[in-house]
């Protein structure tokens, strides 16, 4: 048991950079070039406004290196900084306009090239790509060191793929 558990995590491990690497190589075929960390960033902030000391905290960094990455996205016109109305000692970080649209079409050209790669797998391996793909995410979601409570509402041990993924 313990042989298939380190061999999956080494296959886990050779997989990441894999994937980041073609996530950087679309990122940068994009008609406007943003990082994999600034996408990610962007993403975050898409789904709700924080404060500049909780995106250090998620986003494990300093206050000050996170002020530099928000100063560079505010240069760009993606993202802006406004006063907290909660608390005057505090800024809260949002997107544009300009930066939510850039951020639809990034994700509809990933969305799009991660399609067509899916698209050339036999319909089991399609489905076994996305039981496991579910299941990782659930394992990484209740790995993460946050005060937060697991959303998904599943234990990852406790999950079963839909089929044979052989």
């Amino acid at each position: 048991m313990k042989e298939n558990t380190t061999s999956t995590a080494r296959q886990i491990i050779r997989i990441f950079p894999l994937l980041m690497r073609n996530m950087r190589a679309e990122l940068r075929s994009a008609d406007e070039w943003i990082s994999p960390s600034q996408f990610r960033f962007m993403s975050m902030i898409s789904e709700k406004d924080f404060s500049m000391s909780e995106l250090a905290t998620k986003q494990a960094v300093t206050k000050a290196s996170m002020s530099n990455s928000v100063t560079s996205l505010v240069e760009r016109g993606w993202v802006q900084r406004i006063p907290d109305p909660l608390d005057r000692r505090s800024i809260k970080v949002e997107l544009t306009p300009a930066g939510l649209q850039l951020l639809l079409e990034i994700d509809r050209h990933l969305e799009l090239r991660v399609s067509q790669m899916i698209e050339k797998l036999e319909p089991g391996q399609q489905a076994c790509l996305g039981d496991g793909l579910e299941v990782l995410e659930k394992l990484l979601q209740n790995a993460l060191p946050s005060k937060e409570p697991n959303t998904t509402g599943s234990d990852p041990a406790k999950s079963r793929l839909a089929g044979d993924c052989k």
